[in-house]
């Protein structure tokens, strides 16, 4: 990339309205989470947020919709930890 194209490109993101995001998921409850996991394992896991449940994956899809909507236009280079409240 020459210097030229580089000095262009935060113009060019600013037209275009682009940011930069990233969610990151705590447990959801998906095949992938409980594959071989004893009920007794997720139970323990549901027990351990502060929501008392597992994620599901419209709460996972619910934080990327907000951060692709125009009600997170200030929100940039930022991780969203969509994890119900746990540390």
């Amino acid at each position: 990339m020459d210097c030229k194209r580089l000095q262009w490109q935060p113009l060019l993101l600013r037209q275009i309205d682009h940011r930069v995001g990233c969610v990151a998921p705590g447990p959801v409850e998906t095949d992938f989470f409980l594959k071989g996991k004893t009920r007794e394992e997720i139970a323990a896991r549901a027990a351990g947020a502060p929501a008392g449940r597992l994620g599901r994956q419209e709460d996972i899809a619910d934080a990327i919709e907000l951060l692709v909507s125009r009600k997170a236009q200030w929100i940039s280079g930022q991780t969203l930890r969509a994890n119900g409240g746990m540390a």
